[in-house]
């Protein structure tokens, strides 16, 4: 094939791992507290977390987060999709960390996010795990992936919710291992995420990128008829195209 027909594989995206911590449920009464953070795949030492305490003017007012939303809008901006656990907004009235964010950002008047692809992992445990509660806590010590949930004193939240300084800065801990097991339990469950994005475009694995598919039969769609399945060696996803992609694919990976 001549090099100007070659498949274009873009640049890998970058995926955001996000957790937040707030004085409540509800943004027009609670306050958001630290916000945690780190791109897929890197190195745990990577992960940023800010606290409402880190900015000037906390003293003044411990209610007034808009510094430390405003802080985060552009991380949320340069990412491609986004990973949480009961984070994304839905039309049900569910999810918490992008509806609370949005909250924020109209009540200081910041700028709107951008439409992204949110993987909300919540939804894939709740649709496939047969366990007596999907809370995340749960599902990861189910899934006994490394990192495990730091307990939380009630009595260290409202301090935390009243502007309790060191009550604060035991969140960062807090949010910083949910960020952690969040990335840990995706991995887990990826291959149930069956409308996960595709990341490299067209014909690598759509869930981690690998080139190291394997044939693996049929599958029949409703739409499409019968196209070949395939498996992931490295993440174990599965995946099916029709039979003229799998030949441009082999093609490309000749």
């Amino acid at each position: 094939m001549p090099n100007d027909q070659k498949l274009i594989v873009p640049a890998k995206p970058k995926v955001l791992v996000f957790d937040i911590e707030c004085s409540g449920l509800q943004g027009d009464f609670a306050t958001v507290l630290t916000v945690g953070s780190k791109w897929l795949g890197e190195p745990k030492k990577n992960t940023l977390v800010k606290n409402i305490t880190h900015f000037p003017g906390w003293r003044k007012d411990p209610s007034n987060d808009s510094q430390l939303v405003k802080w985060f809008y552009p991380r949320m901006v340069e990412a491609d999709v986004w990973v949480t656990f009961f984070g994304q907004a839905q039309s049900s009235g569910k999810g918490f960390d992008e509806p609370m964010l949005v909250t924020k950002l109209l009540e200081h008047k910041l700028p709107a996010l951008p439409d992204k692809i949110h993987i909300d992992i919540y939804r894939t445990a709740r649709k496939y795990l047969r366990i007596h509660s999907r809370r995340l806590a749960t599902v990861a010590e189910f899934l006994k992936v490394p990192t495990q949930k730091t307990p939380i004193q009630a009595a260290i939240w409202k301090r935390a919710g009243a502007g309790h300084k060191e009550s604060i800065n035991y969140l960062d801990d807090h949010c910083r291992k949910d960020v952690w097991i969040t990335e840990e339990v995706y991995y887990r469950l990826r291959p149930y995420i069956r409308d996960h994005p595709r990341l490299l475009g067209f014909g690598p694995c759509r869930f981690c990128g690998s080139s190291k598919l394997t044939r693996q039969g049929y599958r029949v769609t409703r739409s499409k008829g019968r196209s070949i399945q395939v498996q992931c060696t490295s993440c174990g996803g599965w995946d099916h195209m029709n039979l003229a992609d799998a030949a441009k694919w082999a093609q490309e990976t000749q």
